[in-house]
C-alpha cells in the first residue's frame, strides 16, 4: 500500500515459528493487522513478504498517525511472542535475540 501523507510505516520481523507454519501464513496478515489495530487506526491490511530464501518473512504497515506507530513500537519491540509450548521445549530459557519480536518505523526517505 501507498503511504498517504502523514502515514507512518512499520516493519516487523521475528515472528513466531508457529505464525510462520505453511498453514499459519495465509492468515499472517490478518493476525498483525489485529495486533497492530489496538495501536491505532491502520491504512491497509499489513503486507507479509519473503526474505530471498524464501523462508524469512516481514511485514510492513502503515499507521494513520505517528503517536500509534510508536507506541506499538515502544511496546512489541523485544516482546517474546513465543507460544508456551514453545518456550516450554527449552526449558523457559529467555529467548534468543532472533526469538524477540522486531518493529521499528521505516522513515519515508525524502528522495
Amino acid at each position: 500500500m501507498a503511504a498517504d501523507s502523514g502515514a507512518t510505516k512499520v516493519l516487523m520481523r521475528n515472528f513466531p515459528n508457529s505464525w510462520v507454519t505453511p498453514e499459519a501464513r495465509a492468515g499472517l496478515a490478518s493476525k498483525i493487522g489485529m495486533i497492530l489495530s489496538r495501536f491505532g487506526k491502520l491504512l491497509g491490511e499489513p503486507e507479509v513478504l519473503s526474505g530471498a530464501d524464501g523462508l524469512a518473512l516481514s511485514a510492513s504497515a502503515f499507521f494513520e498517525r505517528r503517536a500509534a506507530a510508536d507506541a506499538a513500537v515502544r511496546v512489541l519491540l523485544g516482546a517474546d511472542m513465543r507460544t508456551e509450548a514453545e518456550k516450554l521445549a527449552v526449558g523457559h530459557k529467555p529467548p534468543l535475540d532472533s526469538e524477540r519480536f522486531v518493529a521499528e518505523i521505516v522513515e519515508a526517505s525524502n528522495s
